[in-house]
């Protein structure tokens, strides 16, 4: 008989939950906003998005092309990293009612070893990968001219 998830990890189970609520609902509005502000769809979608579609355009000078894409990408982040935070909760608890603590403390130093290699090699790709990122914009901007007045 499996343990009772809600008794033992209170917080940890209202936490998780919510968050995949969170998640699911933000990934149902990005997908639901997706066709207005990609494609200019013209059907009811909540005011604020047409809001802040405006507000980039006019506040931050993103053109008619990248606000929309900065609006949804933004929800899709948020969706993202709510699912996570919804995920590692539900590991937390499967760990602490299956013991998987006590086989994570007993594995052989060659696969922690491999862990830290590969987490070194992923951290050398996105450092390379944000330097070319800063590069470009660097040259964009030493090339660019100013409008004229």
């Amino acid at each position: 008989m499996e343990q009772d998830r809600f008794q033992k990890h209170e917080l940890v189970y209202i936490t998780g939950f919510i968050f995949l609520i969170l998640s699911l609902c933000l990934f149902a509005l990005t997908a639901y906003i997706f066709p207005y502000l990609i494609f200019k769809w013209r059907y009811d979608v909540p005011e604020f998005i047409h809001y802040l579609n405006q507000w980039l355009q006019i506040k931050h000078h993103f053109s008619s092309v990248g606000a929309p894409w900065l609006v949804v990408i933004s929800f899709l982040f948020l969706a993202v990293i709510c699912a996570l935070i919804a995920q590692r909760a539900s590991n937390r608890m499967d760990n602490q009612i299956y013991g998987v603590e006590e086989q994570k403390k007993s594995q052989p130093a060659r696969v922690r070893e491999d862990t830290k290699e590969t987490i070194s090699l992923l951290l050398k790709i996105i450092i390379i990968v944000i330097a070319v990122f800063v590069g470009a914009l660097l040259f964009q901007w030493i090339i660019s001219t100013p409008p004229p007045q």
